[in-house]
């Protein structure tokens, strides 16, 4: 499996800082929709316009009469090639040490669409135009199902069950910190019983659509001769790119070539695999041509990874000093349809390793659930995690100082970590050792990357010369 960004070159023995900013600010960038492989076909996807539905029969004959149109392909095409799930929750244990539920995630949708913008067909044709049309021509038989969209609505009795092995809907079910013999439970009822003050909220995160920069695009080919795909995406990581779509097709590392340019926003939900890729890619093999595809503002709303969407009861125990005893927290988070990598730790490891920021509170629990619902999956979004105890912790601590009648600054003092008990102790010794460390590493790379030869094709070399004249001039 070989992974690429593009070519860089050798600035000099001013290695250090920003690279980007230069090449960017006069143009010269290279995103996904700027490469495009000599004799590319288009691709273009037929999506669900249902959140829960049967799906029927997909009538395709027309869209393959249709101008340009060269192909189109179903899950029923796919179907022999054995795909594995293209996305499954990383099997951290729960509850009890129950690793989370990952239901199968097609290539293309197979007996039921799970989510709006779930993706049903691919059309391959000439141009981008064609494709689009012939998209139009293919008709897709529905039985409508009722949906659950909301996490706390899925959770109740007689909501719509969406999968068999996850009952009541949910996907993975989590508790922290450990306890084995109960004593923490214990201490912490009791703080709640004997506190002077309890403060309890409901708070809500709402749901994020990313709507990143550059939409997500990519480039599919296949080498019959060499055995070997090539995949150009606009993704945040080469290495899991790679990765999760050698598992999901069955590959050998050496038979996946990753490439990326210029990455127009990211932040998470360009992370991992989509279906898009595979399905491209299987095309490529099959049509023995490359293939190209660009995401429209709209496909990106209903088929990027979403972010946030959870709900949480919050409740701090306070002593008539306004000292901090206990917080105990339940969350109620949105998988949507499916479990992408790392969705559920957003909801459980992301945020009870940053509670309690920067206040000292002596016990603590974090309850979590996990819900599978009719949206489009999530996942970690911008330091998912980070924002998500802040927002929880700041708003309780106004709470209480409204019921207790201290100064909202004034609690905010009373309990923050003390410095000889805080992460900033022996500070500035760290930043002294990180900026020789990083000498060390800015004087390694500089000798790697006088070893890469200047890149001639595409004007390559003189957009790299360009985005690092400004360091050269320093």
């Amino acid at each position: 499996m070989e992974h690429s960004t593009a070519p860089r070159q050798d600035r000099g023995p001013h290695f250090s800082g920003r690279v980007e900013d230069e090449a960017l600010l006069r143009g010269l960038g290279r995103f996904g929709d700027d490469v495009k492989p000599d004799g590319a076909l288009y691709a273009h996807f037929i999506r669900s316009p249902h959140a829960f539905a049967k799906l029927g029969r997909i009538d395709t004959a027309a869209a393959k009469a249709a101008p340009g149109v060269v192909a189109v392909f179903t899950a029923a095409d796919l179907e022999a090639a054995h795909y594995h799930s293209i996305s499954h929750g990383h099997p951290i244990p729960g509850r009890g040490g129950k690793p989370p539920v990952s239901p199968h995630r097609p290539v293309l949708a197979e007996k039921r669409v799970m989510h709006v913008g779930e993706p049903v067909a691919m059309v391959v044709a000439a141009s981008a135009a064609q494709a689009q049309d012939a998209a139009e021509k293919v008709a897709v038989d529905y039985e409508s199902l009722t949906p659950v969209t909301d996490a706390r609505e899925a959770l109740k009795a007689g909501a719509p069950q969406l999968w068999p092995d996850a009952p009541g809907n949910i996907g993975f079910d989590w508790t922290a910190p450990p306890d084995p013999d109960g004593k923490k439970q214990v201490a912490l009822d009791k703080a709640f019983a004997e506190a002077a003050h309890v403060v309890r909220l409901e708070l809500n995160n709402q749901r994020l659509v990313v709507n990143s920069l550059e939409p997500r695009t990519a480039s599919a080919s296949y080498d019959a001769a060499k055995n070997l795909f090539t995949i150009r995406c606009c993704t945040q990581s080469v290495s899991n790119m790679g990765m999760q779509i050698c598992g999901i097709m069955g590959l050998k590392s050496d038979e996946l070539r990753v490439l990326t340019d210029d990455v127009g926003g990211a932040f998470g939900m360009k992370g991992g695999a989509y279906s898009e890729y595979v399905a491209m890619l299987h095309a490529a093999k099959a049509l023995n041509k490359p293939l190209h595809w660009a995401s429209t503002r709209s496909e990106a709303f209903i088929t990027d990874t979403h972010g946030r969407d959870s709900f949480y009861t919050v409740e701090l125990a306070l002593n008539k000093r306004g000292r901090f005893l206990a917080l105990r927290v339940g969350c109620v988070g949105n998988l949507g349809a499916y479990v992408t990598g790392v969705a559920h730790f957003v909801f459980t490891l992301h945020i009870g390793g940053c509670l309690p920021t920067i206040y000292d509170i002596p016990l603590m629990q974090l309850n979590t659930k996990c819900v599978l619902t009719n949206t489009v999956p999530t996942g970690p979004y911008r330091g998912a995690g980070r924002p998500e105890a802040s927002y929880l912790l700041e708003r309780l601590i106004d709470a209480a100082a409204e019921k207790t009648g201290i100064d909202a600054a004034e609690l905010r003092r009373r309990n923050l970590i003390a410095p000889e008990n805080s992460l900033h102790h022996g500070f500035r010794q760290r930043v002294r050792q990180r900026r020789f460390s990083r000498g060390l590493r800015t004087r390694a790379q500089a000798r790697r990357l006088r070893r890469f030869p200047g890149a001639q094709e595409n004007g390559e070399e003189e957009r790299q010369a360009a985005r690092h004249r400004h360091r050269r001039l320093s």
